[in-house]
């Protein structure tokens, strides 16, 4: 008998035992108590990560999004934060060329500085980014950190964040 048909005969013998209760002391001579357990062993499957998240959590996302994700993400500085100049912004974002901009707004709405800074990937990926820009103020104000892609077709500003902070001098 070739061993192809033996296997098969095995397993349906492995199998007709098994229908008719417990079969491990017929199939290893040990009772069940004797049997020992299987090891398990876990093998986790890498996945796409998302991007990574401080610890206070006080992330921003912009309104539009690409399979899931926000294209732009601010984790600095947080909503109602009190900053100071330089103020470092920093998130992820997946835009033109990896650009991402800044600008900061006094209490009258006023642009008092701007900037840009690139992400570690671009276009079709999500990068991280981080920023500073300087700003001046001669008494401590209500602020707004915008964070926004210029866009590539007319230069207005898209998938813009706004963020009320309390500036300082």
């Amino acid at each position: 008998m070739n061993m192809t048909k033996m296997a098969g005969l095995a397993l349906v013998a492995v199998l007709a035992l098994s229908a008719c209760g417990d079969s491990t002391e017929i199939l290893t001579g040990a009772s069940p108590a004797e049997t020992p357990s299987p090891e398990v062993t876990v093998v986790e499957t890498p996945t796409e990560t998302s991007a990574p998240v401080p610890a206070d959590d006080c992330t921003l996302e912009s309104e539009e999004s690409y399979q899931g994700r926000a294209l732009i993400s601010v984790f600095e500085p947080c909503t109602g934060e009190v900053v100071s100049s330089p103020v470092t912004i920093a998130g992820e974002a997946n835009v033109f060329e990896a650009t991402v901009s800044f600008r900061v707004l006094d209490e009258n709405g006023t642009e008092i500085a701007t900037g840009f800074t690139t992400a570690d990937c671009g276009t079709g990926c999500w990068g991280n980014y981080t920023g500073e820009v300087k700003f001046t103020v001669d008494h401590e104000q209500p602020g707004m950190i915008e964070v926004f892609e210029s866009s590539a077709k007319d230069g207005s500003d898209v998938n813009k964040i706004s963020i009320p902070v309390t500036l300082t001098p």
